[in-house]
């Protein structure tokens, strides 16, 4: 190896390191926007696993095959499961993309993964809410139910509740919710369901501080996993034969918001939907109209 090969190989390797760590920081910064608990652990889970399957491989490398090929290889992954893997590999593209590191972006050419929409599946009628409701085990976990119910909340939300997020109005109670890609909105509860809730305040006394407004029997916010399986046994309890999740809760709120005739827009913001088509999506799962009644036959 020449003198001038032996200078520069040095040089090299520090470029190589210098482009790996700006890339980690990279990561990190993409990372800590995402929001903290599960959402923030899944986006880390779904790139590490990339990572392992090209470790040498730099951000700025990824190509449209690269994530063919890992997509590929998640067929024993459901349809939503897949689509939201490749969500995340495009978020991080993305982000790169915004900050200059890399000049296109490649999951912009992949394919779309269309899921099916199950929501008709999913729906509760107003009767099995409300048994579900009745058949909670506790205060806390009937306030749970009825907050998933009349708020439309995702479970992350529920469990990120604070008892400074509540403002009390003359005739109803706001609360500031931070949702999906932290994006802020306020839903108006009523003043029955917000007195039923100062029984959970500690020592009977609200401090309106960063307290969770569900707590754990070991203190500390109750999880979405716990909260997943308050409404489960609650299911059981009442009797109902569903794979049951927090989520149906917000699917019966739109649907029977809508059914009630609440305008298709307030739904939209109060559940914090991004387009009115997913929205709208409501008004199709449980139709109460149709053409075919205009038929002559």
């Amino acid at each position: 190896m020449s003198e001038v090969e032996q200078t520069g190989l040095p040089s090299l390797i520090n470029q190589e390191r210098a482009l790996f760590l700006r890339e980690q920081e990279l990561v990190y910064s993409w990372l800590i926007q995402k929001r903290e608990g599960t959402t923030r652990r899944n986006y880390k889970r779904i790139f590490d696993k990339f990572r392992e399957r090209f470790p040498k491989l730099l951000i700025r490398d990824i190509s449209v095959g690269h994530l063919s090929v890992f997509l590929e290889e998640q067929s024993h992954l459901s349809l939503s499961s897949k689509r939201f893997t490749r969500d995340v590999l495009s978020s991080l593209l993305k982000f790169s993309l915004k900050l200059g590191h890399i000049s296109v972006n490649p999951a912009a050419a992949l394919d779309p993964i269309r899921v099916p929409d199950r929501t008709a599946s999913r729906l509760l009628t107003e009767e099995q809410v409300f048994r579900l409701i009745d058949r909670a085990d506790s205060l806390r976990n009937r306030l749970i139910m009825k907050l998933l119910y009349a708020g439309g909340f995702r479970v992350s939300e529920l469990s990120g509740l604070r008892w400074k997020d509540f403002f009390v109005r003359s005739e109803a109670v706001q609360v500031v919710i931070t949702g999906k890609g932290t994006k802020v909105r306020s839903v108006v509860l009523p003043l029955t369901l917000w007195n039923e809730l100062l029984a959970l305040c500690p020592n009977g006394i609200c401090s309106f501080d960063e307290s969770p407004v569900f707590m754990s029997r070991k203190s500390g916010a109750l999880k979405p996993l716990q909260i997943l399986r308050i409404v489960k046994l609650a299911a059981a309890r009442a009797n109902l034969k569903l794979e049951i999740s927090p989520h149906w809760m917000r699917h019966a709120h739109a649907t029977h918001a809508l059914e009630r005739g609440a305008p298709i827009h307030l739904v939209k913001r109060t559940l914090g939907h991004e387009s009115i088509a997913t929205t709208g999506k409501y008004l199709n799962a449980n139709p109460t109209e149709s053409s075919t009644k205009y038929l002559g036959i």
